[in-house]
């Protein structure tokens, strides 16, 4: 037997498996960064959560005291400060927590895109092997077709030999 060809486009799908790890890895990256902007969106709305609960712990102590009647003017005026920049804080959470949303829309686009390209990588890498398969598959046949060739030959050269030995 003799020994097998090269498949002339191994380097092509060589190629096209290294892109195929390449896209895979990329989509490990992509989601993990997104995993990482949503903890950081989790972080903002926990801390606004904690600002909200100060701020109506805060309400509810002025409240009281004014109730028990024990709120100066000046108090009633600290408690307004205090909550009013309490409430600023909150807004500025807001602001970040709608940025934080933007980024984590990004990641779970650049996500999608890198998924998209892994498909489109291992339907090309999936296609090469493909071939790659056909090709050996082909390279089997003809090699089966000339081992029969030959085997007929062998049958019937000893078919002349005895034809000729039985004269």
């Amino acid at each position: 037997m003799s020994p097998q060809p090269k498949y002339r486009l191994e380097p092509v799908l060589e190629q096209k498996e290294r892109a195929k790890k390449d896209a895979e890895k990329a989509l490990a990256a992509a989601r993990q960064a997104m995993e990482e902007e949503e903890r950081k969106k989790e972080q903002l709305e926990k801390e606004k959560a904690a600002l909200n609960e100060r701020i109506e712990a805060t309400k509810v102590k002025r409240d009281q005291k004014a109730m028990e009647g024990s709120l100066s003017v000046k108090e009633s005026q600290q408690y307004k400060i205090f909550i009013n920049g309490l409430t600023d804080q909150r807004k500025e959470v807001d602001l970040k927590i709608f940025k934080q949303s933007k980024a984590v829309e990004r990641a779970a686009e650049a996500v999608e895109k890198a998924k998209t390209e892994l498909v489109r990588c291992a339907k090309e890498h999936e296609a090469m092997a493909k071939h790659k398969e056909q090709w050996l598959n082909q390279l089997k046949l003809e090699e089966q077709k000339k081992e029969q060739k030959l085997m007929e030959e062998i049958g019937m050269i000893q078919f002349m030999r005895r034809k000729g030995e039985n004269q």
